[in-house]
């Protein structure tokens, strides 16, 4: 399978989620509308990963393999492994392991690895550059998430 999403570059906005309850604000809209999540190991390449145990629990690993390139980043993933999982109906499991992290960017926590989430569509809703503790938000989510319309998007 060729995992395939839809990531408009001209409508996400770059932010710094730099406290914890702005990023238990963004788990929780993504809780509510991620149905896929991609991780890309940088630190810990292999299954016995903290990451990959969590999501193997709930979710449903639908590819593994070496990344060629990670979302909006061209040189940022190739030769890392990437997992794509598939949530299942209210699952939440996953999102209550990643609520123990101050932050994606905890490095001595949550480690180097990237993460991102879509919705259905296989549309972008936010990714992580973790190395630069960046965190790339589709606009249209972004919007509706601080305006507490999530559930329409």
């Amino acid at each position: 399978m060729d995992f395939e999403y839809d990531l408009n570059y001209q409508n996400c906005i770059w932010t710094e989620i730099e406290n914890h309850d702005d990023y238990l604000m963004l788990l929780q809209a993504l809780k509510k509308k991620a149905k896929y999540v991609v991780i890309i190991q940088y630190d810990n390449q292999e299954e016995t990963d903290e990451h990959i145990i969590q999501a193997r629990k709930t979710l449903k690993l639908i590819e593994k393999g070496y990344a060629t390139a990670y979302f909006s980043t061209v040189t940022g993933a190739p030769g890392k492994m990437k997992y794509v999982f598939k949530r299942l109906e209210n699952e939440s499991e996953f999102f209550d392991y990643l609520k123990k992290f101050d932050t994606f960017f905890d490095r001595k926590k949550f480690g180097i690895d990237d993460i991102g989430f879509l919705n259905g569509r296989m549309k972008v809703l936010a990714y992580t550059v973790t190395h630069e503790e960046l965190t790339g938000i589709d606009k249209d989510f972004w919007k509706m998430m601080n305006e507490g319309t999530c559930y329409e998007f």
